[in-house]
């Protein structure tokens, strides 16, 4: 990684591309979900597979869609007679949010500066905040993850408009007496 003008270029086959370093060190794991749910080990590992999942999503959208807000303006002439950029991952573990279609770094302004300075201190803020223990257990909860049988899309919609867990429908399969149900 080298810093020009205070902005991290990270470079991928030698193209230099302005990046953030958005690599997770401290995602809450099991022992939480099975402290505030009670629940087992298996159940509790699947639901930060889910919640971890799920983080990624969030931040890789909203990440997009802060792009567009922050970065347009300030970038707004070249990407008009350019391109539009595109928000993406690079790296072994994928733990460098690139910018693709921004001009040299070296020919930027004091405005696109600032503006780069505020989209990455907004992606540090949601990076913090999708990866939050608090976060982490609302995902888990709103979604049910801690129930044994959970799966990433948790709820089906029934004929009536009423949503029902999977969990939910797979515990009631067996009290029925259909044994274990895989979907």
């Amino acid at each position: 990684m080298k810093k020009t003008n205070d902005v991290t270029i990270y470079y991928d086959r030698s193209t230099p591309y302005p990046a953030i370093n958005v690599k997770v060190h401290n995602f809450p794991d099991s022992s939480i979900v099975v402290d505030k749910f009670n629940c087992d080990d298996s159940s509790a590992e699947a639901a930060i597979g889910f919640a971890w999942d799920e983080a990624c999503e969030m931040f890789w959208e909203t990440a997009k869609e802060y792009a567009i807000d922050t970065l347009s303006k300030a970038f707004g002439d070249y990407m008009t007679s350019h391109k539009t950029f595109d928000v993406y991952s690079l790296g072994k573990s994928g733990g460098w949010l690139v910018v693709d279609g921004l001009p040299d770094i070296e020919d930027w302004t004091a405005d696109q500066l600032k503006a780069w300075d505020n989209f990455e201190k907004r992606m540090q803020a949601l990076l913090k905040d999708v990866t939050s223990v608090s976060r982490v257990l609302a995902m888990i909860a709103e979604n049910e993850w801690y129930k044994p049988g959970s799966e990433s899309h948790n709820f089906i919609e029934r004929a009536d408009g009423t949503s029902v867990s999977i969990p939910e429908l797979k515990e009631k399969a067996i009290k029925d007496g259909y044994g274990d149900i895989i979907r």
